[in-house]
C-alpha cells in the first residue's frame, strides 16, 4: 500500500497490535479487538469508522468551546498545572481568555512534575509538594482555616 493510509494501517499493525499468520490479533478479554483476529481489511473499516464518528462540541464538556458571553459569567477561577503538562498551553491560554474577559483568575504552574502528578504522591517527594499546593489552593478558594486539611 502505497497511499498514507496504508502506512498508517501498516504502522499500527506492525507496531501497536499483535500480528499472528499476517492478521493483527488480541488476547484482551475486553474492547473491540476482543478475542478476535483482524485483518488490514477490518482494519482499514475500523479506522474508517473511527475517522467517521462525530466529535462533540459542546463547552459543558470543553470550556475551550464556550462563547465569551458564557465565560464572562465564570466565577473567580484557578488553575494548577505543570511545566511538564502537555495541556500547559491550553490552561495557559484559557486562562489569558477569561482574564481579557473580566473574570478574576489564578493560574499556579508547578515546576518539573508530569500531568497525572497527583498519583505519584507516596513515592515522590516533588509530587507530594505539588499535593500541598493543591491542599493550598482548595483551602484558599473554600476559606478554611489551615488546621482543615492537614
Amino acid at each position: 500500500m502505497g497511499n498514507l493510509t496504508g502506512r498508517v494501517l501498516e504502522g499500527i499493525s506492525g507496531m501497536l497490535l499483535p500480528v499472528k499468520d499476517g492478521k493483527v490479533s488480541s488476547t484482551s478479554s475486553s474492547g473491540i479487538f476482543a478475542n478476535r483476529m483482524l485483518d488490514k481489511g477490518g482494519l482499514k473499516a475500523l479506522i474508517e469508522e473511527f475517522r467517521n464518528l462525530k466529535v462533540v462540541r459542546n463547552h459543558y464538556l470543553s470550556p475551550l468551546l464556550a462563547s465569551n458571553d458564557v465565560l464572562k459569567q465564570m466565577p473567580p477561577t484557578r488553575f494548577l498545572t505543570t511545566h511538564l503538562d502537555p495541556l500547559l498551553d491550553d490552561a495557559v491560554t484559557f486562562c489569558s481568555n477569561l482574564r481579557n474577559l473580566g473574570v478574576r483568575v489564578n493560574l499556579d504552574v508547578l515546576d518539573g512534575l508530569p500531568h497525572g502528578f497527583l498519583n505519584f504522591v507516596m513515592v515522590s517527594k516533588d509530587a507530594h509538594d505539588g499535593s500541598n499546593v493543591c491542599i493550598d489552593r482548595l483551602r484558599e478558594m473554600l476559606q478554611l482555616p489551615d488546621d482543615i486539611l492537614n
